[in-house]
């Protein structure tokens, strides 16, 4: 399972096991699969061939270098685009991160005004309701003193 995460499985199949090891370090499960195959000493014992630690050092060997090569096209590209400075584009995701939780914030804060506006707007319309049925029970009643 190790194996097929360090490799990149395409699937996009991820179980809970998965989604425990999505932030662990790349060099971390290396160990962890390094060690399991080789921590028995005794490679014959869960039943296979004796291939198993040449077959797993040949499938994170195999991994390891795919990924050299996709970074090293995303270095290139992060290069092409900020004109031989890729730090720079770090920096602007940095801040542009930064700016969208700032955002995110006012954004927040600006619907819980426009509820509290809402709520205030019909409470003022009750209000506005119930002094216009005063208003009309005042004339009613001065119509009535005006004729007696």
């Amino acid at each position: 399972m190790i194996c097929r995460i360090i490799e990149g499985d395409g699937d996009g199949k991820m179980d809970n096991n998965n989604n425990n090891l999505k932030g662990v370090p790349l060099s971390a499960l290396i160990w962890f699969v390094v060690r399991n195959a080789n921590g028995n000493g005794d490679s014959n014992s869960n039943g296979d061939d004796g291939n198993s630690g040449k077959e797993i050092e040949s499938r994170i060997a195999n991994a390891l270098h795919l990924k050299e090569h996709q970074a090293l096209r995303f270095y290139d590209e992060l290069s092409r685009r900020s004109g031989g400075k890729p730090e720079l584009v770090t920096k602007e995701l940095f801040a542009a991160l930064e700016a969208r939780e700032k955002l995110r914030r006012r954004c927040e804060r600006l619907e819980q005004k426009r509820d509290e506006l809402i709520a205030e707007r019909e409470k003022i319309r009750a209000e506005k309701t119930q002094l216009v049925h005063e208003l009309e029970e005042l004339r009613r009643m001065n119509e009535q003193l005006g004729r007696n």
